[in-house]
């Protein structure tokens, strides 16, 4: 059974799965459920004759509603992901980790993970507990706000009351995700994220992380270690903003209902990244300043061959070149990013908050031109 597998099927949307075929199937789990909530959706909407609403909008006019089932199952496959990067550290870091830090602090940090993911801690039960619960708050303020969409948005909308099949279809649905889903997903990230920052702080603390300036990814060997947290996150924010996007394009204006989702979650996106990449900076510049130090103290004894009278002619050369080489060392040694990933960071959030922007200004397309016409 593989360790991940077991740890996937902790959690309440994966518990009924066998442990040993959890990962494997909850990303088909999810899709299954994607699949089958479009299918009613589309049967619902058929009955309530809500495909296209002229004084509303309908299911076939709201495109968020098909970016949130095509994520759905995306993101119980990153996590699995991101929980395989973190049982391959003892091989795939071995760049990052001196062999005798993963032989006596890894085995502890995983089995630490397997109590946080599992709740057998009280924080992280306390946590998952507060998940569900701001899940069910999500939850019952959009039931509250879809008895009244026309209240409450200034427009009907097909899964709104008193549309029987769509609404009562997208409150199981957006119970599951808000209650299940969702939760287990942020949790055992924030395990994650925790793991991975206890563990390089205690390589800072016991000298435990070595950087390899000739890694070929060109960060000292950091950056598989800072996408183990990343690529899920990527994937949530780059949903969220298409998401945000589309709440854009229904009700053309940014409020709380089109782009706060997007904010809270550029907002954690930011936490997340920081947390580890904070601990594993303070690691990366001790490493730079003991490479510094062997480098420096090997050139000064090779400088101290340089100037011994009795050394051969033939030997300055060599030494020289040596010096030379070291230097160059440093040089590769200090370029190496203090912050893995940043500019991968800043790019998805670039990205997350332009569109929703260019879709207002697309949106209002025909107005700014109406007022420019009238400047002009």
């Amino acid at each position: 059974m593989h360790w991940h597998s077991h740890i996937l099927s902790q959690y309440p949307p994966f518990s009924w799965l066998p442990s040993s075929v959890a990962a494997k199937c909850a990303a088909a789990v999810n899709l299954s459920v994607a699949v089958a909530a479009g299918a009613v959706f589309i049967i619902g909407a058929w009955r309530d004759g809500t495909f296209k609403m002229t004084n509303g909008v309908g299911l076939f006019q709201h495109p968020g509603v098909w970016i949130y089932l095509i994520g759905q199952p995306l993101l119980p496959a990153l996590l699995d992901r991101a929980l395989r990067t973190f049982t391959q550290i003892p091989r795939e870091q071995r760049s990052l980790f001196t062999s005798a830090f993963i032989l006596n602090e890894y085995r502890a940090e995983k089995h630490a993970l397997y109590k946080r993911i599992s709740r057998h801690t009280v924080i992280f039960g306390l946590v998952f507990k507060a998940l569900v619960f701001a899940g069910l708050v999500a939850w019952v303020l959009n039931t509250l706000k879809n008895q009244a969409p026309v209240r409450s948005y200034g427009f009907d909308v097909w899964d709104g009351w008193p549309h029987y099949w769509g609404y009562w279809s997208t409150r199981l649905y957006k119970l599951y995700v808000a209650a299940l889903l969702a939760p287990a997903m942020v949790h055992a990230q924030i395990a994650i994220v925790i793991s991975i920052t206890h563990l390089v702080i205690e390589g800072g603390r016991a000298g435990g992380v070595r950087l390899d300036p000739y890694d070929a990814d060109e960060a000292g060997g950091t950056r598989s270690l800072i996408d183990t947290v990343l690529n899920p996150l990527v994937a949530v924010v780059l949903t969220a903003s298409l998401m945000s996007v589309a709440a854009i394009y229904v009700h053309r204006r940014f409020d709380s209902t089109t782009v706060g989702g997007l904010a809270i979650t550029i907002l954690v996106f930011v936490c997340v990244y920081v947390v580890p990449a904070a601990a594993l900076r303070y690691a990366i510049v001790a490493d730079k300043r003991r490479q510094r130090a062997v480098i420096r103290e090997r050139q000064a004894a090779l400088y101290s061959q340089l100037t011994d009278r009795d050394a051969p002619p033939d030997k300055g050369r060599e030494v020289i070149g040596l010096i030379k080489d070291l230097t160059v060392l440093v040089e590769r040694i200090d370029k190496l990013p203090a912050w893995p990933q940043l500019t991968r960071v800043a790019a998805t959030i670039s990205a997350a908050v332009t569109s929703p922007f260019l879709a207002f200004v697309f949106g209002r397309s025909a107005q700014i031109k109406a007022l420019l016409n009238m400047l002009h």
